[in-house]
Order: structure tokens, then C-alpha cells, then sequence
């Protein structure tokens, strides 16, 4: 028992994650009062010997003139600091220079050698007894002299930014900060998500900031960079050698420098030799390659190459397959291979394995050996060209690779070796009452971790996440924040990009218009390493963590006071105290209260609709489209009256005459009663021409929520239940119009009313969960919009309740067609 407790105080106790992702400094081109000033509160001891400042740091594109650091030394009064100016396009200079007397020394470097927002390492090096300073930046390194420098001095602070008289401040940015006066080190990530103060590695406040641009936010919200509308048939590909968004049409193609942010267009001298349809493409040897697999006249061409620096086109191939494979995934390898997996075609999906070689110039079939691989689109693949290995993950599909059989989920990772074309299945995740695809292109790190964007395609307004998964065992975490997409149009595609020159995350949507031919693409940035919401809101509880410790000691002390005193003074009355006892120790261990849905044998209509048998299998795909709609128009009809045979007929066939629907529902109730058969407690009884069904041992989630909705206190259940998703989600059967709008409405009022509950007692991160809920329901809800930004308003989470207000900004346009009237200032009043 006490050692659990000190289990807990080391926990509370321990070194903050150190995440390191920095800080944004306001300059020259903000207005005074809005620049960036850092400081430090902490007052560091006498430097007897050597003292050491380092930092990384990088410029920011607008970045020309202005202090970066300021360092004040007394006894005696001392202030030496770096000074950033560009001379020309070509040229920037560092100056160290001893405050108000002399310049020491000065560094140039080549501007077209450090890429803008690059991170490079400054370090200041005093040796107090031979009273100089090693200066080194990036790569050179200089060596001054300090003649002014007394013995044994003390740092009064140091300032990065504006400070004291010091206005003129450069643009820059700051991370992994680390001080050493003597022996003594102090290390300071700058990884905090908000706020006015800043911490050493341990967690505690070492200086205050104004102004501050916390960079971590960049690694878990995506920026939306750019956008293209484009009004034929195009696509984009990334170039991750040279740095380069490529957009293309068959008239012209824009290629966007991430590095500098600059634009080149480029239109052909007459349209592409090719048909763009579905715009697929891949870079191979500085050349952008398109190609279509299928749908064109014949002899038409089917692969074109560009030449990126002289935009030379050239038709590599004719050859096409005999079906479409939508959203299949591919990688070229060998300076001339492409190779394809997957996609979906004539109601098909697809698992062969299509190599082209852009000499041959046609199509092959691999004949692979090894374990199978279920057909399947939506698939996602990387090249490994240490090992000569392609790897696909996941996707959508069957067994049988039948579309009108129904779809499964796949969360599994295989490797081909393109020596011996040997498949092998690595690992599978049993991620039930998940919906994910991922997009096309898998990011492998060459560490053990692979990359990708995931979402719900099969819903109109959904949202891509970054997923991290490990590439030896099965397991993930879900990094950043997500992106918002509709994905109502087949053709409708998103992929993930990654420079390792800005170690940055693109990810790239491409939203098709009604007819499926203008598109919007747009471009999302997003910094690594890319964080998980834990990471974000590393300093937001450390004062709570640290009550904690306070407590758990105090809980501690108690209990060995509890003991010590049962021991001595009342060993009689052991029982009792033991109770005393445990009482103190549920005050430290109370888990907070929380469900989870059975294992097996139940039935979910909130979100996908989902069927886990007695032995806890997801059967969910058995259940075709009718056997589905049977059973929902069981459940949510009358339980104890059933429901009348011909009432079955005429809500699922309302086209036939009852005559003529009567052996198909005959059918179809045989195959559902078979498929009761892989549950307990669910039978089927007929009498008197109505069917009843019998529930004595399965949870059924729609039937829990009616019992638990005029509940006072929102269950742990209930809320498990909301989180799952719409009622009936994916339904677009009219049967079901009625029984979908009465569940909404009933959880539109049970969520509102608990919502206001909990805003009226303070307890704002609750409201916050419960609208964010709400706006699955009603996402244009005005009311609950303002209960959601006064909320992140009392947890002084300003950035955020803008960039949900900014969400809410968009979805409004899109439902609506109109602009959201209210601001935001009005909405936090």
C-alpha cells in the first residue's frame, strides 16, 4: 500500500517529456507593443569558471534586421549580444558585439546555403578565467576575447526578443535551450502550448514571456498553406528531392517551391497527349509521370512523362487494363518500375499486384507467392529500398472481392520482396467498430515507424488523421489534430508528403465540384514531430500534478500515521483501522468513473452499425443491406408488441405488393434468425401474424440510450454511447427517416441539457466535450457554439476558441451559403 503511494509521488515528480518545438519571436514587422520579449525570473549562480548558452534557432521568411539576445552581466555592468541584419539577397550577417562600445566579431553566411525556417545551432562558450568567448553558429566558429569581463560575475538575465530600451527586435524562432554555469546545467525545451511562462525540463517556471508564439501548436494543428482551383481534370505529386508542390492539367502545371514559397507556371504549347481522368501520377528520375489505367480509346496514350526542368513531354505507354481501379496505390522503384496494388472497378475490387516498366511500356501481373492478401481499395504502400521491399496497409474490401457481398475494414500490414515477389502478412489490428481508410501514400521514417492520414470516406463531412504506426508489431497512436474534408465524389483523394529539409508533414486534399470536374486542392503544413494532445497540453495540469504530490504525501503520512497508531495504541481494533486505512488509500487510487462496452454479444445502431457475436467476432459484414434494415425495424419498433408481418413487408418492399414480398421476406427472416445463432439471448418468435424479438443477454446500445436519457447525471454509458456517433450512421434507407429525426431530437435535448448543467457549475472541459458531441447532431448550432468558445474562454485557451470559431466559420458557409453574421468577439461576451 505506501509503496503504490510512492509510486504516485514519483510519477507526480518526474521530468517533463521534452518535446522541444520552440518558440516564435515577434520582430520588426509587428508593432511594438505586440513583439516577442523572453526573460528569465530565475536568477543563475556565480559563474566561477565557464558559462555556456546554446540554442537552435531559424529564420522566418519576413526576417532582416534586429537583436536576437541580449546577455547582462554585472560586477561589472555587461551586455553582449547578437545582432542579425540581411545585406542582400545573397548575404546575412551575424554580429556579436559588446553592447554600446565595440563589434567582436561578425559571422557571413551564404543566404542561398540556409533554406528559410532550416533550424541550425548558435552557441556561446565564456571561459571566465581566460576571459574569452567561443562563438559558433551552424558551422563556423570564431573566437574573442573578453577584456571587460571581470572575475567571477554574475548574469543579471538574459533576454531574447525585446527588452529594456531594446526595440528593434529580428524575426526568428527559438528551441532546445540549453545553460551551463560551471558544473551546473539547466535544460529548457520551449515546448509549452500557451501561456506567459516557460519551464526547465523538470517542470518548473525558470522566465516569463510577452507575446508568445508557442511553435509546438504547429505540430499538432495543420496549416492550411495554399489553395488551387482547378477548373479541367487535374492532380498534384510532390517532389521530395527538390522540394516542390507539383499542380497539373493537361494545359499547364504550377510547381510551388515549400522552401521559399515562390510559384512558377508553366502552360504547355498544346493540351497533354493524355485524358486526365482520375489523375494519377508518380515523380521517377526528375520527370512527372501521369497515367490512367483504363476508360480510354484505343492506342490512346496511357503514360506521359514531364520533364521538370524542360517540360519536354513524351508519351511513355499506350497499354491500359481491362477495368478502373479507383484509389489503388502504387511505388516506382528500380529507375523504371511502377508497380500498382489494389483498387476498385465494375463493382470489383481488386489484389493483384500490376507492374509497368517504362521501357517495356506494358502491363504485367505479378505472380505472387505467399500469404494471401484480400482484395481490396483505399489501400496505402511505401518502397523500403534498404531491403527492396514494398509494404501495403489496410483498405476496404472482401474475401471475395464482390462489391455487392458488402465491405470489411482491413488494419493489417503486409510486405512484398520484390526479389522474390514472397508476400508476407506481418501483423494485423482488431481495431472493431472502426471505419478508416488511409490515403495513398504510406511515410516511412527509417526508424521502425510508417505515416499515414486516415478517415471515414464514407461519409460527406469527414475529417483525415495522422496516424504513427510501428512497423514490427502492431500498434499506433493518432498524432495532430484533424483535417476537415468532404468526401462525397469517388474521385474526391487525399495524400500525405513529407520533406526531411523542413521535417515537415504536407498533406494535400483534392475535392471535387458535383459533375467531377473542377477541384479545389489544398495544400495542409505540419511540423515534426508531429504530437499527440497529451504532448499539447504537457504544462496545463503541472500545477494540479504538483497539489497532487502535495496531497498524496499528506496521504502518505496519514496512512503511516493510521498504522503506526493501530499498531501501538489500538491493536484490539485492527478490523477497524484496516478499514480507516483503505478508506485513505481509495482517496489516492479512485479511477474516474468510466465504461466499456461488453466484449461480445451486442449490438450498436449508434455509429457504424455493429454485430459482435457471443464469442466476441465483429460479424458485422455477415449482415447484407436487408438482413441490416430488418433488424433495425425490429429493434426500433415496438419490443414488447413486435412487429406485423405486413407492416415488415411494406417498410423494407414498399414497391411490391404483399403477395409478391412475401417469400422474399420469408427469406430474409430465415437469414437473420441464422444469424442470431451467433448470439445469446436473441430469438425471433412469430404469433398471431407479428414477429417478436426477444432479447434476454445482448446489449443493444439504442435500447440502453432510451433507458438511460432522463437519467439526472449523464452516465459514463450514455456519454460512450454519443461517442460512438450518429444514430444510424451511413442509413439512408427513407424507412428509417422518422425513428433517425426522433433520436436526434431526443439527443439533441438530452446533450444540451447536460451541456448547460455542466457550464453553470464550472466545469468547462466537460462542456467543451459534450458541444463537440452536439455538433455531430446540429453542426450549424449557434447556441452551442457560444457555450463551446465561453468555455475554452474560462480555460484561457484563446488560440484555440478562435480556431474553433474559424471551424465553425466554414461549416456554416458550406451548409448555409451565406457568411456566419456574428463575430467572435460578440459570441464570448
Amino acid at each position: 500500500m505506501l509503496f503504490r503511494v510512492c509510486l504516485l509521488f514519483l510519477f507526480l515528480f518526474s521530468t517533463v517529456k521534452s518535446l522541444g518545438t520552440g518558440l516564435r519571436i515577434k520582430g520588426n514587422n509587428y508593432p511594438i507593443e505586440q513583439r516577442t520579449s523572453l526573460a528569465f525570473t530565475k536568477r543563475f549562480p556565480e559563474i566561477k569558471s565557464s558559462f555556456l548558452l546554446s540554442f537552435e534557432t531559424k529564420l522566418l521568411e519576413e526576417s532582416s534586421f534586429g537583436t536576437m539576445l541580449r546577455i547582462k552581466f554585472t560586477q561589472p555592468d555587461l551586455t553582449y549580444s547578437i545582432l542579425f541584419r540581411t545585406i542582400d539577397e545573397n548575404r546575412i550577417e551575424f554580429k556579436l558585439n559588446e553592447e554600446g562600445k565595440s563589434n567582436l566579431a561578425t559571422i557571413l553566411l551564404d543566404k542561398r546555403k540556409i533554406k528559410i525556417y532550416q533550424w541550425f545551432r548558435i552557441t556561446l562558450n565564456v571561459d571566465v578565467k581566460n576571459k574569452t568567448m567561443r562563438w559558433n553558429l551552424k558551422d563556423k566558429s570564431v573566437s574573442v576575447p573578453l577584456k571587460n569581463l571581470n572575475k567571477d560575475p554574475f548574469i543579471d538575465n538574459i533576454f531574447f526578443g525585446k527588452s529594456e530600451y531594446n526595440i528593434d527586435v529580428a524575426d526568428f524562432a527559438l528551441r532546445k535551450m540549453e545553460i551551463n554555469v560551471d558544473a551546473k546545467s539547466f535544460v529548457i525545451p520551449l515546448n509549452e502550448s500557451k501561456g506567459d511562462k516557460f519551464h526547465l525540463e523538470n517542470g518548473k517556471v525558470i522566465g516569463k514571456v510577452s507575446h508568445a508564439v508557442w511553435l509546438i501548436n504547429e505540430s499538432y494543428y495543420w496549416r492550411k498553406s495554399q489553395s488551387f482551383t482547378l477548373s479541367n481534370v487535374g492532380g498534384y505529386q510532390f517532389d521530395e528531392k527538390s522540394g516542390k508542390m507539383i499542380i497539373f492539367t493537361k494545359d499547364s502545371i504550377r510547381q510551388l517551391d515549400v522552401n521559399t514559397g515562390k510559384l512558377q507556371a508553366h502552360a504547355f504549347s498544346k493540351p497533354l497527349p493524355l485524358a486526365i481522368q482520375l489523375g494519377n501520377s508518380f515523380m521517377g528520375d526528375n520527370k512527372l509521370v501521369l497515367y490512367e489505367v483504363n476508360n480510354l480509346p484505343n492506342d490512346a496514350c496511357s503514360n506521359v512523362s514531364i520533364d521538370l526542368n524542360t517540360f519536354e513531354v513524351n508519351c511513355v505507354s499506350t497499354d491500359q487494363l481491362e477495368i478502373q481501379l479507383h484509389h489503388h496505390t502504387g511505388i516506382y522503384y528500380d529507375n523504371s518500375n511502377h508497380l500498382i496494388f489494389g483498387g476498385f472497378g465494375n463493382q470489383r475490387y481488386s489484389n493483384s499486384f500490376l507492374s509497368m516498366n517504362l521501357t517495356r511500356a506494358v502491363w504485367d501481373t505479378l505472380s505472387v507467392t505467399g500469404d494471401p492478401i484480400f482484395p481490396r481499395y483505399f489501400t496505402s504502400s511505401f518502397f523500403n529500398p534498404v531491403n527492396k521491399s514494398m509494404y501495403v496497409f489496410g483498405g476496404m474490401g472482401n474475401e471475395a472481392g464482390d462489391h455487392t457481398l458488402g465491405r470489411k475494414y482491413f488494419y493489417d500490414l503486409y510486405e512484398l520482396d520484390l526479389h522474390s515477389f514472397k508476400l508476407k502478412k506481418l501483423w494485423e489490428i482488431d481495431n472493431k467498430g472502426t471505419t478508416l481508410v488511409p490515403v495513398r501514400n504510406l511515410i516511412y521514417d527509417q526508424k521502425g515507424s510508417f505515416y499515414t492520414l486516415m478517415y471515414s470516406e464514407y461519409l460527406s463531412d469527414t475529417d483525415l488523421q495522422l496516424h504513427k504506426f510501428q512497423l514490427n508489431e502492431p500498434q499506433f497512436e493518432v498524432l495532430g489534430a484533424g483535417i476537415p474534408v468532404k468526401s462525397e465524389k469517388i474521385k474526391t483523394n487525399a495524400n500525405l508528403f513529407y520533406y526531411e529539409q523542413l521535417k515537415t508533414f504536407y498533406a494535400v486534399t483534392q475535392v471535387y465540384d458535383d459533375q467531377e470536374l473542377t477541384s479545389v486542392i489544398t495544400i495542409y503544413e505540419l511540423k515534426t514531430p508531429a504530437i499527440t494532445l497529451t504532448d499539447l497540453q504537457l504544462y496545463e495540469n503541472l500545477e494540479a500534478k504538483r497539489y497532487s504530490w502535495i496531497f498524496a504525501l499528506l496521504g502518505l503520512g496519514s496512512i503511516v500515521a493510521i498504522v503506526w497508531y493501530r499498531k501501538k495504541v489500538y491493536q484490539k481494533n485492527k478490523n477497524q483501522e484496516d478499514a480507516m486505512v483503505n478508506v485513505a488509500m481509495s482517496r489516492v487510487d479512485q479511477p474516474a468513473a468510466r465504461f466499456e462496452f461488453p466484449p461480445k454479444n451486442r449490438i450498436h445502431l449508434f455509429g457504424e452499425f455493429t454485430v459482435v457475436d457471443k464469442h466476441g467476432k465483429d460479424i458485422s459484414y455477415l449482415f447484407s443491406t436487408r438482413i441490416r434494415q430488418m433488424l433495425v425495424l425490429f429493434l426500433t419498433g415496438n419490443i414488447q408488441k413486435g412487429v406485423k408481418a405486413n407492416d415488415i413487408s411494406e417498410a423494407l418492399w414498399p414497391d411490391k405488393e404483399l403477395s409478391a414480398s412475401k417469400n422474399i421476406r420469408g427469406v430474409t427472416i430465415n437469414q437473420l434468425r441464422k444469424l442470431f445463432n451467433e448470439l445469446d439471448g436473441v430469438d425471433l418468435v412469430y404469433e398471431d401474424h407479428t414477429y417478436k424479438l426477444k432479447l434476454t443477454n445482448c446489449y443493444v446500445d439504442y435500447l440502453r440510450f432510451e433507458e438511460l436519457q432522463n437519467e439526472d447525471i449523464l452516465s459514463a454509458e450514455l456519454r460512450e454511447i454519443f461517442k460512438s456517433g450518429l444514430f444510424l450512421k451511413g442509413t439512408e434507407e427513407n424507412t428509417f427517416d422518422q425513428v433517425k429525426n426522433e433520436v436526434e431530437v431526443q439527443s439533441q435535448e438530452v446533450l444540451h441539457r447536460y451541456m448547460m448543467d455542466y457550464f453553470r457549475d464550472d466545469r468547462w472541459d466537460e462542456a467543451i466535450a459534450l458541444a463537440r458531441l452536439y455538433f455531430h447532431l446540429d453542426p450549424i448550432s449557434k447556441n452551442v457554439l457560444q457555450i463551446e468558445l465561453r468555455s475554452l474562454i474560462k480555460l484561457d485557451n484563446r488560440v484555440e476558441a478562435r480556431k474553433r470559431y474559424e471551424q465553425f466559420q466554414r461549416v456554416y458557409v458550406d451548409w448555409v451559403n451565406e457568411e456566419f453574421p456574428i463575430s467572435f468577439e460578440q459570441l464570448i461576451k
